[in-house]
């Protein structure tokens, strides 16, 4: 199954990117997931890694996934990952991201409340 890259704007003051990922991460679609990574985490900007409805087909590219976006979530803006796939989850776990992590994307692409 392909990997489908949605990019959106969902805060109200432009400061927010999310990442929607679905399908199978092999090691070419997170090659291509950490490029657009790269190109959203950019002037302070705060990603959201929707990673709901993906997948890991090897441990070694959630591996790899998760060591980049430790490097994001230690920019201005930071890092938010929503997963629900176990592999996943215990990569970005073990790559120290545990507080970033969560399962539920309504809270975490709202806006804030001021």
């Amino acid at each position: 199954m392909p990997v489908r890259f949605g990019i959106s704007d969902s805060s109200e003051h432009g400061q927010r990117i999310v990442l929607t990922v679905t399908g199978e991460l092999d090691s070419g679609a997170v090659s291509e997931l950490i490029d657009q990574l790269d190109r959203a985490a950019t002037g302070g900007t705060r990603v959201v890694l929707d990673l709901s409805g993906a997948h890991a087909s090897l441990n070694g590219t959630a591996a790899g996934l998760a060591a980049r976006a430790r490097r994001i979530a230690r920019q201005d803006g930071g890092l938010t990952v929503i997963v629900r796939d176990p592999s996943l989850r215990a990569a970005f776990e073990q790559a120290g991201l545990g507080a970033s992590v969560r399962d539920d994307q309504r809270r975490m692409v709202r806006a804030p409340a001021a």
